[in-house]
């Protein structure tokens, strides 16, 4: 039956449902634990994954926090360091920075272990979003610097866009203006050179860049920014709103 449940969970998350998807693979979760079953920590991996598409975060942690607190014989250190780095996620998406740093940089620290670079370059991008959030500006440098040594060696166009994102945000919390602007348009140059930009995103760059004028006096150039903001995100309103 449990197996049954998890088909179902998989069928429904082809369809786009993963609310519903979770709730099935919850019930698949249920039944092994009743009968003994060794599938108890991947299916809640799938679960904590069901759930975080479904954007259910909170209950997408406590999917990872259940699969980390189980017991593990010879357990695959790269799976439980990825179960840290989905819980950072979580957190981050709650909008929960002090904690969500903690886990990423636990899981960074697994990763480091397992000489894992790519791993690592991800929890260099997210510990520096973090700590952008936090307004400390010279450790959000310090990481997403690290991130962009990645990607420019890797060659990884995504990742070198990411940690030139958080480098301008960091730089500007520094008051380093001239060097923050420089990150952020080149940020934005990659980011709009993709076929389907993310425009949520550009519009943030947007709105740092505008702060960056603002605070130099520029008033009339960010105001032209802002503007060209609105214009977007209005198109990108919902319907009802």
């Amino acid at each position: 039956m449990a197996h049954i449940y998890t088909g179902i969970g998989w069928t429904l998350k082809e369809l786009n449902r993963p609310k519903e998807a979770a709730e099935a693979t919850d019930r698949a979760v249920a039944i092994y634990r009743e009968i003994g079953l060794p599938y108890v920590i991947c299916t809640l991996r799938v679960e904590g994954s069901f759930w975080f598409s479904a954007k259910e975060y909170e209950k997408s942690m406590q999917c990872y926090q259940l699969a980390l607190a189980e017991p593990q014989v010879d357990a695959d250190l790269m799976d439980v360091a990825r179960d840290v780095f989905n819980i950072a996620s979580a957190l981050l998406h709650l909008e929960k920075w002090e904690e969500a740093l903690g886990y990423y940089l636990d899981s960074r620290a697994r990763f480091k272990t397992q000489k894992a670079p790519l791993q690592v370059a991800f929890c260099d991008e997210d510990i520096a979003h973090c700590y952008v959030k936090l307004g400390n500006g010279t450790e959000a440098m310090h990481y997403a610097q690290k991130a962009l040594d990645f990607g420019v060696t890797a060659q990884d166009d995504e990742r070198i866009f990411w940690s030139k994102f958080k480098l301008g945000q960091a730089k500007k919390l520094m008051q380093d203006l001239d060097e923050g602007e420089k990150y952020l348009r080149e940020a934005k140059a990659l980011i709009t050179g993709n076929r389907h930009p993310d425009w949520k995103i550009v519009c943030t760059i947007e709105r740092d860049l505008a702060d960056i004028l603002t605070s130099r006096g520029q008033v009339e150039e960010a105001g032209d920014i802002l503007r060209r903001i609105a214009t977007i995100e209005e198109s990108l309103e919902d319907e009802a709103a």
